[in-house]
């Protein structure tokens, strides 16, 4: 995982945390399997590494734990940064680029 770093911004006083909308690449394919956002990449990406503690994504945790027992990882890809009213927005955009919806 590339670790990225953008300094979060003050708008009038308040600041803004920036958020991160990242896909998980398949390292067989080279596609794009999961899209999501974060504030923490490693500590969203460890989550992703841990399938079992919590992820409700049946079919995310079953690609991730066959690709574990095949001793690989999905890739963390930043797709695009945006400020915290923005990621929705950006997340469904993203989406529907990979035709998904």
């Amino acid at each position: 995982m590339t670790k990225d770093i953008l300094e979060n911004q003050s708008v009038k006083g308040k600041k803004e945390e920036v958020i991160y909308i990242y896909g998980l690449k398949c390292p067989i394919s080279g596609n794009i399997r999961y899209i999501g956002k974060t504030k923490r990449l490693e500590k969203r990406y460890y989550c992703h590494l841990n399938p079992d503690k919590g992820d409700v994504n049946r079919h995310k945790k079953s690609w991730i734990k066959k690709l574990l027992k095949q001793g690989q990882k999905p890739e963390l890809v930043i797709l695009e940064k945006v400020y915290d009213g923005q990621w929705e927005e950006a997340e469904i955009k993203w989406i529907k680029k990979m035709n998904w919806i």
